[in-house]
């Protein structure tokens, strides 16, 4: 069960297919890990900050490739803290994700 959650925290950050990969098999094995649930309203918070600050400004290269190298160093933050189990928020996101996706319990 820990090694489990664990799994799904770490594959939240993987892409949005990741994520939902990781929402499926939450909600199959009925998963009710803190970890877990914590990481993907992390990660769901910054995807979507992300690749929206990303369509924004995808017109512009040098501002969508910063734009790019920030998301992936909010996904290896959260990759590494999924992995030692710890529930760090994303810095600027976190907090404000953890309050409005309430829905994923």
């Amino acid at each position: 069960m820990e090694n489990e959650s664990k799994q799904i925290a770490m594959w939240c950050y993987v892409h949005w297919v990741g994520w939902i990969v990781a929402f499926i098999v939450k909600c199959a094995c009925n998963t009710k890990s803190e970890l877990a649930i914590f990481h993907l309203r992390q990660s769901l918070g910054v995807q979507l900050v992300c690749g929206l600050t990303y369509l924004i400004l995808s017109r512009f290269w040098t501002a969508s490739q910063i734009i790019v190298i920030v998301w992936t160093g909010y996904a290896a933050m959260g990759i590494y803290s999924a992995y030692h189990k710890k529930l760090r928020y994303a810095p600027l996101i976190g907090r404000i994700a953890d309050k409005l996706f309430t829905f994923i319990k």
